[in-house]
């Protein structure tokens, strides 16, 4: 939530931020975590999703 607050919105961007120091043979992994975040949050109505940007919808 916070990452989306600051205005990243891809899940990549996301990822950035939040796995500062994954190695490059996990990045992948750490993407597919945050993507898995994403899709549950959207389930629960705080994010939406517009083509490839997640936007927060909610202030929870």
């Amino acid at each position: 939530m916070a990452a989306l607050r600051s205005g990243r919105n891809t899940t990549g961007d996301i990822t950035q931020m939040i796995y500062v120091d994954v190695s490059v043979a996990l990045q992948r992994v750490a993407e597919f975590s945050v993507l898995a975040h994403l899709e549950k949050l959207m389930r629960e109505g705080q994010v939406k999703k517009e083509g490839s940007r997640y936007l927060l919808i909610s202030e929870n």
